[in-house]
């Protein structure tokens, strides 16, 4: 088979890559540095995947370090790939929907599973970087309530 080169290659790889063992990918993807509208496609797509699987059904991996990668990744996204807040308000939607998703598996008997202070923090800074005002207090507060 050919192989192919430049980022549809990295993308292609990285998430064929991701099925086999999530976490190295995961990390190497989030720190590396592509374009920011590649970076975000890639975060989407890693985060779809934990939001389709079966509540309850998160392997240990996923859950004390897929999906705490992911929250930090969306969390750190403008200052790391220097973004607009235009995108603001999906990325603090994307971690805390992360976020709920924990609080969902341990709800579902996933032992594993238990939310952290990084995890409130990740919510609580996308959201203090959304652009979204005083809204975005309200929301970071009603989050950790």
């Amino acid at each position: 088979m050919p192989m192919k080169r430049g980022r549809a290659a990295l993308f292609t790889f990285a998430s064929t890559a991701i099925i086999a063992h999530r976490t190295p990918v995961v990390h190497a993807y989030i720190t590396s540095g592509l374009p920011p509208h590649t970076h975000r496609a890639f975060l989407r797509q890693l985060t779809d995947d934990m939001h389709q699987r079966p509540i309850g059904s998160l392997s240990p991996e996923d859950i004390m370090n897929t999906c705490p990668m992911l929250m930090s990744a969306w969390a750190e996204a403008p200052e790391k790939l220097n973004l607009s807040s235009d995108n603001g308000r999906e990325r603090a939607l994307a971690v805390e929907g992360l976020l709920k998703r924990m609080i969902d598996e341990r709800k579902a008997g996933n032992t594993e599973a238990i939310a952290k202070t990084e995890d409130y923090n990740a919510v609580m800074k996308a959201w203090s970087m959304s652009g979204e005002g005083s809204k975005a207090a309200l929301r970071a507060e009603q989050v950790s309530a």
